[in-house]
C-alpha cells in the first residue's frame, strides 16, 4: 500500500451489541475495496479479523481486530471490536484510538443493551458516531422500526442517509439521500453496484 499523509487517512471502528455482524461488515467492506478475492464467513472461519483459534471455533470476535484499505484515495483503518460485554475492555481501547465509530444495529432487533453501552462510551470521550442498520435481508427485518428506536433512544439527531426499497429476501437496492441517487447491488455476488436516478415512484 502506498504511503499517505496523516490528513488521508481515517481510524473507523464497529461496536454494537454482541452478534450483531461487525465481523461480515468489516469482511464486506474488504471485499469490496479489492483487498480480499473471497467473502469470508464466521461460520465457515475464513473471516479475516476472527483469526484465533478460540474465535474460529466459538464463533465470536474476542479481541481487537485491525484491517487496512484504501478507499477514494483515503487510508481507512477497521478495528472489528468485540460485542460481548466480557470483552468491553478490548472495545474500549479500541474506540480511544478511533476518528469514527460505527454502531451497528440489527434490523430485528433494533437497540439493545450493548447499543447502549458503546453509545455511552463514544459520549463520554466525544467521539463521532453512525448508526449502521444491518442485516436487512434477513427475515422480518424493519428499517423504520429500527430507525424510530433509534430516534428515541438518541433523539432527532439520528437521520437516515440511506434507506432500503425492499427488505428480507426482495432487497437489492438503497436510495442514498445525500446523493439522491438510488443504488443497486449486482446479482453476481462481486460487491459492484450500479448506481441511477431515483425512479418516480420512489421519490415520495
Amino acid at each position: 500500500m502506498k504511503d499517505f499523509s496523516p490528513s488521508d487517512i481515517r481510524n473507523i471502528c464497529l461496536v454494537s451489541h454482541q452478534s450483531t455482524g461487525k465481523t461480515t461488515v468489516a469482511e464486506a467492506m474488504l471485499f469490496s475495496a479489492g483487498i480480499t478475492t473471497r467473502f469470508g464467513r464466521v461460520d465457515d472461519g475464513t473471516t479475516v479479523s476472527d483469526y484465533r483459534s478460540d474465535e474460529i471455533e466459538r464463533k465470536i470476535s474476542i479481541s481487537s481486530a485491525l484491517m487496512t484499505m484504501e478507499w477514494k484515495k483515503n487510508k481507512i483503518n477497521i478495528l472489528d471490536l468485540p460485542g460481548r460485554p466480557d470483552f468491553i475492555g478490548e472495545a474500549l481501547c479500541g474506540m480511544r484510538v478511533s476518528d469514527l465509530a460505527v454502531v451497528l444495529l440489527d434490523a430485528y432487533s433494533g437497540v439493545e443493551v450493548g447499543t447502549e453501552t458503546v453509545v455511552e462510551i463514544c459520549d463520554k470521550y466525544k467521539l463521532p458516531r453512525l448508526f449502521f442498520v444491518n442485516r436487512i435481508d434477513r427475515e422480518h427485518s424493519n428499517f423504520e422500526q429500527t430507525l424510530s428506536q433509534a430516534q428515541e433512544s438518541y433523539g432527532n439527531s439520528v437521520v437516515a442517509a440511506q434507506f432500503p426499497v425492499q427488505e428480507a429476501e426482495g432487497f437489492d437496492s438503497l436510495i442514498d439521500l445525500l446523493s439522491m441517487k438510488k443504488i443497486t447491488f449486482l446479482s453476481d455476488q462481486s460487491g459492484k453496484t450500479k448506481v441511477e436516478e431515483i425512479p418516480t415512484n420512489l421519490l415520495d
